[in-house]
């Protein structure tokens, strides 16, 4: 595998002109493979590309953009076993009074787990405040809910649209349910259970109390653009005002024991984060569009669209089934897959603009190599002749719903 990794590893990075890649592979109960590749930091006038430091995988921390989002769930969940938050509550209920949701016409109510399935019926607004290139321009979590909250635009519940905003919300509740900061909170109940040393939702931020630990801060690898023949590193993204959708960083070895946790249906090394019922409806309680059921059978589900189970991603890989996450910030790329039948986890992340392809592949090429059930040719379906009627029903032009519907960027 390690040949294997190498080889594929070096290739794509030659190809796609990336900086540097970290990658992990593991099963329950051990790690099979920690890899660094290329760089993570640029330096004063390096004397070379070699003379820069480079990706360690057990200590350079990555920004891993959505995929972060996978603690906030887990975070949520936790507090829905212990009673503390029910999922089927309204919204705003739970919020504090200053982030309440208006009606604006939709009398039905958003409830908690509309926010895990993406199904609140919120617009899509990111443009200029999504990403902070100065600490000084960060928001807090709730002065940012409070300042860019989006319109409502479809019933709640009737149609998964991806939504940053909404996982930020449940970050909120999260922080309001539990009592303390959301950062904090994930620290003690998921961090320090896991012994995931090097991860961290913190920034390196003016304000001292919220700033992340120098020592970690060192750590976090650079962004990178390559432009006139070389690779030049770009500010710092700051995600702290929408921390809960994608403001982690850390490591490939972290990641690998929050995937193991997983893998061992909430438990990791004698340490229990989340019960295994707990964890089982994660994965099984999903939305999909067009409101496929999950009764239907594994053949007519590899031809669907992908489920939403309480944040987990879903994905068919040949005939596995995969849960996971990817991420994105504009100079870095993720993707985190778990198949728990195959007993795997694979963590993949690039430190380069132009990876979010890359990611996505090297990640399921690794599930390929090391489990034939996963080959991609073993789901393909005979073809079919097609109907006329039918093409001439879905002929016309598409415009996404994760979109604005409001202000001049509608």
């Amino acid at each position: 595998m390690a040949d294997f990794l190498d080889g594929a590893v070096t290739a794509l990075m030659k190809r796609e002109q990336l900086a540097g890649i970290t990658v992990g592979v593991a099963r329950r109960d051990l790690e099979l493979i920690l890899r660094g590749y290329g760089i993570a930091h640029t330096m004063p006038k390096p004397t070379s590309e070699a003379a820069r430091p480079r990706v360690d995988p057990k200590t350079t921390l990555f920004r891993v953009g959505s995929t972060s989002k996978l603690m906030t769930y887990l975070a949520a969940m936790q507090l829905v076993e212990q009673g503390k938050l029910d999922l089927s509550a309204p919204v705003n209920t739970v919020l504090p009074s200053a982030l309440k949701i208006p009606e604006q016409g939709f009398l039905e109510p958003i409830l908690v787990k509309h926010l895990l399935h993406h199904t609140a019926g919120f617009e899509d607004l990111a443009l200029g405040h999504l990403f902070v290139d100065h600490a000084d321009k960060v928001l807090s979590l709730d002065a940012y809910l409070q300042k860019y909250r989006p319109n409502r635009v479809r019933p709640a519940g009737q149609t998964a649209v991806y939504s940053n905003y909404s996982v930020a919300l449940l970050g909120a509740i999260v922080a309001k349910v539990s009592g303390v900061r959301f950062e904090d909170y994930v620290e003690n109940q998921i961090f320090k259970p896991l012994r995931m040393e090097h991860s961290s939702f913190r920034e390196p931020l003016n304000d001292a109390k919220n700033r992340i630990d120098p020592a970690l801060e060192k750590q976090i690898s650079s962004g990178f653009v390559r432009n006139a023949g070389e690779f030049k590193a770009q500010d710092f993204e700051f995600i702290s005002q929408l921390a809960p959708a994608g403001g982690l960083s850390s490591t490939s070895a972290d990641m690998l024991r929050f995937g193991r946790m997983l893998l061992n249906n909430g438990e990791l090394e004698g340490i229990r984060v989340i019960k295994s019922e707990t964890l089982e409806a994660m994965r099984q309680d999903c939305f999909y569009n067009g409101g496929i059921a999950q009764t239907e059978t594994k053949r007519t589900r590899q031809i669907s669209v992908q489920g939403l189970c309480h944040g987990f991603m879903t994905r068919r890989l040949g005939s596995l089934d995969a849960w996971g996450h990817g991420g994105a910030t504009l100079f870095s790329h993720t993707a985190f897959l778990t198949l728990p039948e195959a007993n795997l986890v694979v963590f993949v992340s690039i430190n380069t603009d132009n990876a979010r392809k890359s990611a996505a592949s090297l990640a399921e090429h690794l599930v390929e190599f090391l489990e034939p059930k996963a080959n991609r040719t073993l789901a393909l379906l005979p073809a079919v002749e097609p109907d006329p009627q039918q093409s001439k029903a879905v002929l016309g032009n598409y415009v996404s719903n994760r979109r604005p519907f409001s202000g001049l960027t509608a």
